[in-house]
C-alpha cells in the first residue's frame, strides 16, 4: 500500500498534426496533405463497415509504423468508441485482422477496433533480429532506455499517446472513449497500460497474458535488453503493479486462459496476477478453459465476449448523446464565462464577492465548474499575508471537486462532463521529467515557475474582474464557480463519489495518509506520535492505524480533539499544557514514557518549535520524524547535530508523496469501496460561494476540521 504509486508513467507530449484531411465520411479514404501524412495501404468492406490498413511516420519510434482499423457502419452517421488491440510475439497488425473473427460482433456493437504493430521495423539495429522473442515483433509495449533500442522501441508511448491522437483526429471516434485488450505479449501490454493509466481506458481485458514478466524468461529477456535490468521492468509488470496498489483500479478485469496452453506455467503465470488482485481487492474475472491452447482459435472462440464486455464499459464512460453522435459540447465552450467568485484583494482584507470573467482554456488546459470547495489552512496562511509567494488580488482555494466544462487543444485525459479533483501538485508524466519518472518523489516541476507566480503555464491569467487581472492560487483557484487548470493538475475520479466528499482528497486528508504510507512507510507494530490533531493530523492517526501501528500518541493542546482521534485509532493522549510536568520539555516527557522515543513522529501544525520536539521525540537509533505542517515565512528549524548522529532521520512531505493524477482516483475508489472513511472530517457545510467568509470563521473556531462550501450554480 505505502508504495502503491511509485511507478513510471506515460508521456504526455500529445502528438498533433495537420497532415491529414479529416474525413468523417467513413467510406472515403484518408487523404494526405504533407510528406508526413498517413498512407492508406488497403481498404476493404466487412460486415457493412470497412477494414483499413495504414502506415505513417511515427514520432515515437522514428520509423514508419503500420496499423489496421475496423470502422463499423455506425461510424458513417456518428462517432463510435474504440477498442485498442495489442498482439503477441512475432505478430503484426494483420494477424488479428485475418484470424480473430471479431468484426461481425464489432459491426453489430458499433465498436471500432484499432490494431497496431508489435514493434518498430526495418531499423537494422544490432541484435534486433537474432531471436523471435526479442527485437523485431517483440517490442513488449515498453519504452526502451538502453542503446541501441533507446529512442526507437517506444511502444508504450506509441500505444498510449501517439496512435490514439492519430485515430481520434482522423477517424470518426468518440474522443477519449477507449478500452484496451490483447493477447500474450499484447495481453501484458494491455494490462500494464490500463493499470498505469486508468484515466485513459474505460476497461481492460486479455487473452493468455504474460502476467508476471519479471518472473518469466520472455519478460526477463525483454527487460534486460530494453531497460538494462529485470528490476527496471517492475513498473511494467501487471502483477507488481497490483501488488503495490492500495485499492481496486477497475470495476473488473476480464482474462481468458486456455488450460492446454504450453506456456501457462513457464511464461504466463496468471495465478500470480490473481493473487495480487486479491490483495488489492481488485475484481478479476479469470475464465479458464480446458482444451484450449495459446493460438488464435482460442482467441476467436471468445473474442465476442470481450467485445461485449468492453462495449458495456465504453457506453458507461461516454454519454448517450456522444454515442449517438450529436454534440455533447456545452454552449459555453470557447466563450468567456461570467460567474461569482470570492476575491481577496489584499492580505486580510475582507473577501469581496465579485462577478469575474473566466477565459476559455488554452492548449493543455481544462475549465471546470466547481461544485464544492473545502477550506484548508493553506488558504488562510496565504490570505493572512504570511505566505512569501502570496500575490494579490487572488482567488484562493485548492481543495475542491468539479465537473469539466470544456478542454483546450491537446487535452486527452479528461473530457466535458468528467468529475475531477484539482491537484496543486501536478503530474506531467513526461518521460523526460526525472521527477515523474522517479519513484522517490511526487514533486513535478513542470509548471512550478508559473504556478508560483499565480499564472497559467503560458504566463497569463484566465481571471479578470472589472478589467483587472486576478492571480491564480496554487494552480487551482477554486473559490470561484468556474476555474481553469493545467491538464496535468486535474485528476479524474469516479462519478460514484459525491464531489462534496471527494474534494477532501485534494489536499489535507491525502497529505496525512501519504505521510504515513508513502513518506515514512510505517510498519506494523510501530509506535507513532502525531503532533497536532487538525484534519491532517487526524488523517495521520487514521493511516497509522491502518498501517498496523501498535501505539499512536495523539498530542494537542485542545482535548476536544481526543475523542475523534481515539475513534480513528489513537491509543494515548497528551495535552502539553496540562500533562507535561513542570520543568520538562514535551520531548523529554515523551522519551521517558516511551523508554527511548517513538518509531515515527509527525508534526502537523507548522510550528518550528514543535518540529524540533517531534524530532527529539523520535527513537534513538532509528526514529523517523516527518515535517507535514507548513511553517510561516522566514522560519527556520534547528536541533543539535547529536540528534541526527544518534540515528534519527528528519524528513518532510508534500501532498503525502502521492503522484496526484494516479493517486487521487485510487483514493476515491477506496472511499467508494468503504475501505477509507473520510466523512468524519466534514464538520461544517455552507451553501454558496458567498458563504466562504463564514467557512473561514468556522476554521478558526477550534472545532472545525473541514468546512465544505457547496456552490449553487
Amino acid at each position: 500500500m505505502n508504495e502503491s504509486l511509485q511507478r513510471v508513467c506515460k508521456i504526455r507530449n500529445f502528438w498533433t498534426t495537420n497532415s491529414f484531411l479529416i474525413r468523417l465520411d467513413s467510406m472515403s479514404k484518408i487523404s494526405p496533405t504533407s510528406a508526413n501524412a498517413c498512407e492508406t495501404l488497403s481498404d476493404s468492406c466487412a460486415f457493412g463497415g470497412r477494414i483499413v490498413r495504414c502506415s505513417h511516420q511515427s514520432t515515437s519510434t522514428g520509423t514508419k509504423m503500420c496499423f489496421s482499423v475496423f470502422e463499423p457502419p455506425a461510424a458513417k452517421t456518428g462517432p463510435v468508441p474504440v477498442l485498442y488491440w495489442l498482439s503477441g510475439l512475432e505478430c503484426t497488425d494483420e494477424n488479428f485482422v485475418a484470424k480473430s473473427g471479431a468484426f461481425r460482433a464489432a459491426s453489430e456493437l458499433g465498436l471500432m477496433i484499432v490494431i497496431c504493430d508489435t514493434s518498430p521495423r526495418g531499423l537494422n539495429l544490432p541484435g534486433e533480429t537474432d531471436s523471435w522473442d526479442f527485437g523485431t515483433g517483440a517490442g513488449f509495449y515498453i519504452n526502451a532506455t538502453v542503446p541501441p533500442f533507446k529512442g526507437h522501441y517506444n511502444m508504450y508511448d506509441y500505444v498510449l499517446s501517439e496512435l490514439p491522437a492519430l485515430i481520434d483526429s482522423h477517424f470518426n471516434t468518440v474522443k477519449g472513449v477507449r478500452s484496451i485488450s490483447g493477447h500474450s505479449m499484447g495481453g501484458h501490454g494491455a494490462l500494464v497500460l490500463a493499470l498505469k493509466n486508468p484515466h485513459a481506458f474505460a476497461s481492460v481485458s486479455a487473452f493468455a497474458p504474460i502476467c508476471n514478466p519479471t518472473a518469466c524468461p520472455w519478460g526477463q529477456k525483454a527487460f534486460q535488453g530494453y531497460l538494462g535490468s529485470v528490476e527496471a521492468g517492475k513498473p511494467f509488470d501487471a502483477t507488481e503493479i497490483m501488488k503495490i496498489s492500495p485499492s481496486p483500479i477497475y470495476r473488473d478485469i476480464l482474462i481468458d486462459q486456455g488450460l492446454n496452453d504450453k506456456f501457462l506455467s513457464s511464461q504466463l503465470m496468471h495465478s500470480n496476477f490473481e493473487d495480487a488482485c486479491k490483495s488489492a481487492g481488485q475484481k478479476l474475472t479469470l475464465r479458464q478453459h480446458p482444451g484450449y491452447d495459446h493460438g488464435y482459435n482460442f482467441v476467436s472462440t471468445f473474442i465476442e465476449d470481450h467485445l461485449r464486455y468492453h462495449k458495456k464499459y465504453l457506453s458507461g464512460k461516454s454519454t448517450s448523446v456522444e454515442i449517438d453522435g450529436t454534440s455533447a459540447i456545452p454552449s459555453t465552450t470557447g466563450q468567456v464565462i461570467r460567474c461569482k467568485a470570492a476575491v481577496a484583494w489584499g492580505p486580510n482584507e475582507p473577501l469581496r464577492y465579485e462577478t469575474v470573467e473566466v477565459a476559455p482554456p488554452k492548449e493543455g488546459e481544462v475549465r471546470i465548474k466547481v461544485v464544492a470547495n473545502a477550506l484548508c489552512h493553506t488558504d488562510q496562511y496565504t490570505y493572512s499575508g504570511q505566505d512569501p509567494e502570496g500575490l494579490f488580488p487572488v482567488i484562493l482555494g485548492h481543495e475542491a471537486g468539479g465537473i469539466v466544462e470544456s478542454v483546450g487543444p491537446g487535452v486527452l485525459s479528461v473530457k466535458p462532463g468528467d468529475h475531477v479533483i484539482p491537484a496543486y501538485t501536478p503530474q506531467c508524466c513526461e518521460t523526460t521529467c526525472i521527477f515523474c519518472q522517479s519513484p522517490k518523489t511526487n514533486l513535478c516541476p513542470k509548471i512550478r515557475s508559473t504556478q508560483g507566480r499565480g499564472l497559467m503555464p503560458d504566463g497569463t491569467s484566465r481571471f479578470t474582474c472589472n478589467g483587472k487581472q486576478i492571480y491564480h492560487f496554487m494552480g487551482c483557484s477554486t473559490m470561484s464557480e468556474y476555474t481553469v487548470l493545467a491538464e496535468i493538475s486535474v485528476a479524474k475520479v469516479s462519478k460514484q463519489i459525491p464531489l462534496a466528499k471527494a474534494c477532501l482528497l485534494g489536499c489535507g486528508i491525502s497529505t496525512g495518509l501519504g505521510a504515513v504510507w508513502n513518506t515514512c512507510k510505517v510498519e506494523p507494530g510501530s509506535t507513532v506520535g502525531v503532533f497536532g490533531l487538525g484534519a491532517v493530523g487526524l488523517a495521520v492517526v487514521q493511516a497509522a492505524k491502518i498501517a498496523g501501528a501498535k501505539k499512536i500518541f495523539a498530542i494537542d493542546t485542545n482535548p476536544k480533539k481526543f475523542p475523534i482521534a481515539q475513534s480513528l485509532g489513537a491509543t494515548d493522549f497528551i495535552n502539553p499544557t496540562t500533562d507535561v510536568p513542570t520543568g520538562k520539555s514535551l520531548q523529554q516527557y515523551l522519551n521517558e514514557v516511551t523508554m527511548w522515543g517513538l518509531d515515527y513522529t509527525f508534526e502537523c501544525i507548522g510550528n518550528v518549535e514543535v518540529m524540533r520536539a517531534a524530532l527529539e521525540s523520535a527513537h534513538r537509533g532509528w526514529g523517523v520524524s516527518c515535517v507535514v505542517g507548513v511553517a510561516g515565512s522566514g522560519k527556520e528549524i534547528s536541533t543539535r547535530p547529536f540528534q541526527l548522529v544518534t540515528g534519527r532521520t528528519w524528513k518532510g512531505t508534500a501532498f503525502g508523496g502521492w503522484k496526484s493524477r494516479e493517486a487521487i482516483p485510487k483514493l476515491a475508489n477506496s472511499v467508494i469501496a468503504g475501505d477509507l472513511a473520510i466523512d468524519q472530517y466534514i464538520t461544517h457545510v455552507f451553501n454558496g460561494v458567498e458563504k466562504t467568509h463564514e467557512a473561514f470563521e468556522a476554521l478558526h473556531s477550534g472545532d472545525c476540521l473541514r468546512a465544505v462550501v457547496v456552490y449553487d450554480h
